[in-house]
This record gives structure tokens, sequence and C-alpha cells, in this order.
């Protein structure tokens, strides 16, 4: 048993991680699960440090593998870096990762075996390796826990406040991951009123990306609107939703290939709108001069 110094509980030595000091092999002072919290708020905090007010604004950078210096536009986004951008530019990356799935896949072959015992790290049980899920990333090309315990893991209140953490981290520094992510839910729940599931991903479906989305919306803006005060629920400052102009109950479809879908999750049918406006509305025509399409009943 031993004390952790963050939460002060005696816990297993189990949920203490290991480091190596010189020869010897010793446990951390505080538990994993603290460990793990303090690591969120650090990463946390690196990204607010380095958002996008405080990134340099650069227009060019030099890859450190290629040695060209190219456009910011050649390089994926890393609010990690000081300069808001990976070291390497996107090519040179694209063959790093190549390079090093191929030594990792001849790793597996000389190791893995098609049925062979392992010790899950968290349990310390002795399973079959058909009970763990296959990870190229390990030399013996399985992960390191049971799929019961990484079940187990999923379902704990720390881990869904965890992972809803770094949702939250990731879309407030990416207005356009956070545009991505809202349309492919509001696409989601309206295709399962409709009982009905998708049979390819969202925005394959839809004749724009969402940075032309992004731009359309920003261009019928009024001038109190910003992505600050967009899709929030507060009674003290005022909002704006994304509205359908012909409401989604207007338009009905039997799949996202369905003329209706298109219309329905068009350009021209979307608009920023108040929050206490879009409610009001609700599903109704507020422009007379537009008449809704006729309803497709879904084939038995």
């Amino acid at each position: 048993m031993k004390t952790c110094i963050k939460c002060g509980n005696e816990k297993e030595l189990e949920e203490f991680g290991k480091r190596k000091n010189g020869d010897k092999i010793t446990f951390r002072k505080e538990c994993k699960k603290c460990l793990s919290l303090y690591q969120a708020k650090i990463r946390h905090v690196r990204r607010l440090k380095n958002s996008e007010e405080k990134i340099c604004k650069i227009s060019e950078k030099r890859c450190s593998k290629c040695k060209e210096v190219k456009e910011v536009d050649c390089f994926i986004k890393n609010t990690n870096n000081y300069d808001g951008f990976n070291h390497y530019c996107k090519e040179c990356a694209a063959e790093e990762q190549k390079e090093i799935r191929k030594r990792r896949k001849e790793i597996n072959i000389l190791y893995t075996k098609e049925d062979f015992n392992k010790i899950c790290s968290n349990c310390r049980e002795t399973k079959n390796s058909n009970l763990f899920s296959k990870n190229i990333h390990n030399v013996d090309g399985y992960c390191h826990s049971c799929k019961e315990c990484v079940s187990k893991k999923r379902r704990t209140p720390e881990e869904k406040a965890k992972n809803a953490l770094y949702t939250r981290e990731r879309r407030s520094g990416d207005v356009t991951l956070n545009l991505k992510s809202k349309i492919s839910c509001s696409i989601n729940k309206a295709l399962k009123k409709l009982n009905l599931s998708k049979d390819s991903p969202t925005w394959s479906k839809l004749p724009y990306t969402p940075l032309q989305l992004k731009e359309h919306l920003e261009s019928l803006w009024d001038s109190w609107m910003n992505w600050d005060n967009y899709g929030k629920y507060d009674l003290n400052i005022r909002t704006w939703h994304i509205d359908h102009i012909i409401p989604q109950s207007k338009l009905l479809y039997d799949s996202m290939e369905h003329p209706n879908f298109k219309k329905c999750w068009s350009l021209s049918n979307l608009q920023p709108l108040d929050a206490k406006e879009n409610i009001k509305k609700s599903n109704k025509l507020v422009d007379n001069n537009i008449k809704p399409l006729q309803h497709t009943k879904k084939e038995k």
C-alpha cells in the first residue's frame, strides 16, 4: 500500500506508475488518476497559451526534415508548438508515418504468434491473446490491457469527464472542427428521428466543406454575431443558432442520397439566426415567398 501525495488516499501499488531511478525501479509519489488529471490541466493551459490570439502570426515556415521554406498551409496545425504548426510539412509527415507503419508491421510479423497468453497490465491476469484488441504500435501486435478492462475504464465517470474535457479543448481552439462536429451531430439526430442510419461519412454527402460553411455563415452575420456567442445557452448573452430557412420537417427524405436531404442541408438553406427568434420560429416558414416542398413517403 502507498499514500498518494495529491489526493491523500491510500491505494494499492498497482495504481501508481513506475519510473526508473538509476538502477532501481521506484513508484511515483502520485497515483495514476491524479497524474492523469494533472497532465490534462497542463495540456489545457498550454493550448490556451498557444491559442489563435497568442500564436505567432507567420506566413511561411521551414520544414525540419526537407529544410524547404513553405507556406503555413503546407503544415498541420499543432497548438503545442509556439507557432501553432507541426515541425514537418504535410508531405514529409506522411512519408514519415508510412515508414513507421512499415517498420511496425515487419516487427509484428516477427514477434506476433497465432495464439499465446498475455498478462493484462491493468488486472494483471494471464489471458489468451484473443481477449486483447490488436494494436500494431506494440511489439506483440496487441494492446497492453484486455478488452474487459478497457471497456470498464471507458464507462467510469472519471474517464468520461476526461474525454469530455479533451473534446471541449479541441473544439474551443478550432472553430472549423467545432462546426464540423455540431453539423454531424445534427444530421445524425435528424436521421434517427426518421429511423434511418448513415451509409457513409456525413461530410462525404454534403456539397461543401466545413470551411466553406464557416465562410458562408460569416457572410450573413449581423454586427453582434461572432463565434464566441454561437450555440450557447446563456440568458445573459445574446446568442445565435444555425437555422434552416425551410424547416427540416418540411423536407422529408428516406436516404442521404435523396434530393430533399441535399436541399435541407445546402448552404442556401442555412443561415445564422438569433437564438430566441429561432425558437419562436420553430418549424414554420417565415418567408411567404418560399413554398414548402412536397413530402416524400418512404417506400415499404
